[in-house]
C-alpha cells in the first residue's frame, strides 16, 4: 500500500493526532541536521537528557498505538544521542589559576 494511501487511511480512522504529532517530530528531525553537521558538540547535559526523554516519549506513544509518532520521536531521540558520540573539534581552553 503506498504511503499516501496509508496516511489517508489513518486520517479516516481518526488517527489525525498521530499524523499531526509525527509531522512536528519530522520537522524537528530536519532542524536537528545542521547541529549534527556542525563541527562543535552541544553540552552533554543537553544531549543525554533530551535524547532519553524523547526515547521515553516514543515508548509512551507506542503504548498509545500512535505508531508513526513513536517512530519519528524515537528517531529524534537517536539523533540527540548521536550528538553525544560526536567528536568535539574545539577543545575547551585550560583554566589558569
Amino acid at each position: 500500500m503506498p504511503t499516501l494511501q496509508l496516511l489517508l487511511l489513518q486520517l479516516n480512522d481518526g488517527r489525525w493526532q498521530d499524523l499531526a504529532l509525527s509531522a512536528g517530530n519530522i520537522f524537528f528531525c530536519f532542524t536537528l541536521i545542521p547541529m549534527l553537521r556542525h563541527p562543535g558538540r552541544p553540552p552533554l547535559l543537553t544531549c543525554v537528557p533530551t535524547g532519553l526523554a524523547l526515547l521515553a516519549g516514543g515508548f509512551v506513544f507506542a503504548t498509545l498505538h500512535l505508531w508513526l509518532t513513536a517512530l519519528t520521536q524515537t528517531i529524534a531521540g537517536l539523533q540527540w544521542l548521536a550528538l553525544v558520540f560526536k567528536k568535539a573539534l574545539y577543545a575547551a581552553p585550560a583554566q589558569r589559576i
